[in-house]
């Protein structure tokens, strides 16, 4: 148990705080929003590590002993979930983002008048769903 003697818990905590801090720092002090995303992104790891650990390792080993196979499956279905969610109702894309590059009715990309980007022999072919970069 590598937890610097913090126990699978209390590290989780620790990290969670860490983990917030990017975002309070963009949104209240300017801080670069690449920084923010990055040192968020590279503390996803110990988190997500800390509080699998927790949930999965034995209650002689600081855990609650669910089991590392079934702490994987719930989160890995929590992931899934999640990423449906987003996927379906464009909660993570600015609303004007949202009206200008997306079909409402289909979710595909509409390309528009500023659009850099062709998706095929003529404008408006539905080749993939990905979201690019308009000029507004």
């Amino acid at each position: 148990m590598s937890t610097m003697g913090l126990g699978y818990f209390t590290s989780g905590v620790m990290f969670g705080v860490l983990f917030v801090i990017p975002a309070l720092a963009y949104r209240l002090f300017d801080l670069n929003p690449i920084l923010a995303f990055w040192v968020a992104y590279i503390l996803t790891r110990p988190f997500g590590a800390s509080i699998a650990d927790w949930a999965g390792k034995s209650k002689s080993l600081s855990g609650l002993g669910l089991g590392t196979g079934e702490v994987s499956v719930v989160l890995g279905a929590l992931i899934v979930i999640l990423v449906g969610y987003l996927t379906v109702t464009h909660k993570d894309v600015d609303g004007d983002r949202l009206h200008h590059e997306l079909d409402r009715r289909t979710g595909w990309h509409r390309p528009c008048a500023g659009c850099r980007f062709d998706f095929g022999p003529r404008r408006g072919t539905r080749l993939s769903p990905v979201i690019s970069d308009c000029i507004v």
